[in-house]
């Protein structure tokens, strides 16, 4: 409303943006120095500046946010093996301290992007499984089932606002 910029970052390469359910905080990828593309940790930091960036998940081979739980407490990310990007986990962690990443998904596919329902009961997210990228769908936090969505293929997957829709 007034015109007015501020700047988040300054001098690093960030990647994946991603914003907080309530329109706060905005958590990003950033490439650790003098590591090129080869090392990444995901900050948080709040959208209006008045804070600098903590730290929520340390550096790794590639951590990239993807998206929050609808209730905010939670960060949905990848992280990757190596800086090949051939093979990732998808993992929650809780954004308010002391708790630990969890792995949401396992196997030897390159599962990413992972993307809660507004209801927090479905995790959306794109594995490579049927030898090309495609979306799936499976109980969030845990739980029996697994549904490929697109057919040809599929890549960021984005809930409707009501859920109904990916």
């Amino acid at each position: 409303a007034r015109g007015a910029l501020t700047r988040l970052t300054s001098g690093e390469q960030v990647r994946s943006p991603t914003w907080s359910p309530d329109g706060t905080r905005l958590a990003y990828g950033v490439v650790t120095e003098g590591t090129g593309e080869g090392r990444m940790r995901i900050d948080w930091q709040p959208a209006d500046g008045s804070r600098g960036p903590e730290t929520l998940a340390k550096e790794s081979a590639g951590a990239y946010p993807s998206s929050f739980t609808p209730d905010g407490r939670t960060l949905i990310f990848d992280q990757y093996e190596d800086a090949t990007f051939s093979r990732s986990t998808i993992l929650a962690l809780p954004v308010g301290g002391g708790g630990r990443a969890r792995a949401l998904t396992e196997g030897p596919y390159a599962p990413s992007a992972g993307a809660v329902s507004p209801d927090g009961r479905w995790l959306a997210y794109v594995s490579d499984e049927s030898g090309q990228y495609n979306v799936y769908v499976r109980p969030y936090p845990e739980g029996p089932g697994r549904w490929q969505i697109s057919t040809l293929l599929g890549v960021e997957p984005h809930w409707s606002h009501d859920g109904r829709e990916l």
